[in-house]
C-alpha cells in the first residue's frame, strides 16, 4: 500500500475557486501525478467547518458545510 501523506491545505480568497471547481491542478500544480500514484493521500484542511453564516473571531478560513 502507498499512502501520501500531505501538508496543510488552506482555503483562502485567492484559492477558494479551486477548491469550489474541485480543481486540483491549480490547488497542488505538478504534484498531482504523485498524489494520484498513491493508494490513498491525506492532507489536513486548515480551516473550521460549520453550519453557521458567521465566522468566529479567529485567525485562518472558514467553509461552511452543506446539512
Amino acid at each position: 500500500m502507498k499512502l501520501i501523506i500531505c501538508g496543510d491545505l488552506v482555503p483562502t480568497p485567492a484559492t477558494r475557486p479551486a477548491f469550489d471547481k474541485k480543481d486540483m491542478t491549480a490547488l497542488m500544480g505538478d504534484v498531482v501525478p504523485v498524489i494520484k500514484s498513491g493508494d490513498f493521500a491525506v492532507a489536513n484542511l486548515e480551516c473550521a467547518l460549520t453550519k453557521r453564516d458567521n465566522a468566529i473571531r479567529k485567525l485562518g478560513a472558514l467553509l461552511k458545510g452543506e446539512p
